[in-house]
């Protein structure tokens, strides 16, 4: 009884989730706490529920992102899946190429609805690395490459090596460099 308690809260929890976020993005539409100078919704309702700002922007963030993606929305709402699971699946499809038509964008995201039955957000974020080999595996090579030069030139731009000599015989610093040449290392 316990364990089936504990998994009936936390679906309830996930369609409490989608409401709270559905009314937050409506709130922000109407520009509430502005008549009591608040510069935004979400900062108004830090304030009044003493949560944190990031907290608050992030739920106004999701309610957003849930009217653009209806199927998830759905499916938050039903407490098919969880609210980090949401913004997994939301994140991905987010990341999908604007030249993909409307129809794959939509079976991509059924693709991560189903998926998110057996996994958890961090597996879905994962999956959503790779969604693209899903919706269109004759294109998937040539995408996964530009993301990949995109991701090398990136770390490529954040690679430092910093060291000092400690006067007592020995050199110590710090480095950041690519993934590839860590594991060489």
């Amino acid at each position: 009884e316990t364990a089936t308690t504990l998994v009936t809260l936390e679906r309830t929890e996930a369609r409490l989730a989608e409401l709270k976020a559905r009314v937050a993005a409506h709130a922000d539409d109407l520009h509430v706490g502005g008549e009591i100078g608040a510069s935004s919704a979400a900062n108004w309702l830090a304030h009044a529920t003493r949560t944190t700002r990031s907290a608050a922007h992030g739920t106004v963030r999701l309610g957003h992102a849930l009217e653009e993606h209806r199927p998830t929305r759905d499916a938050l709402a039903q407490g098919q899946i969880l609210t980090d699971q949401a913004r997994a699946i939301i994140r991905a499809i987010d990341k999908l190429p604007d030249t993909i038509p409307a129809d794959l964008v939509a079976k991509a995201e059924q693709h991560l609805l189903e998926a998110a039955k057996q996994y958890d957000a961090k597996a879905l974020t994962r999956l959503g690395k790779h969604l693209y080999e899903v919706i269109a595996p004759e294109d998937a090579d040539a995408h996964e490459a530009t993301i990949l030069e995109r991701e090398e030139a990136a770390a490529a731009k954040t690679c430092h090596l910093t060291m000092h000599d400690d006067g007592h015989g020995k050199t110590r610093g710090t480095f950041t460099l690519p993934t590839y040449h860590g594991a060489a290392l």
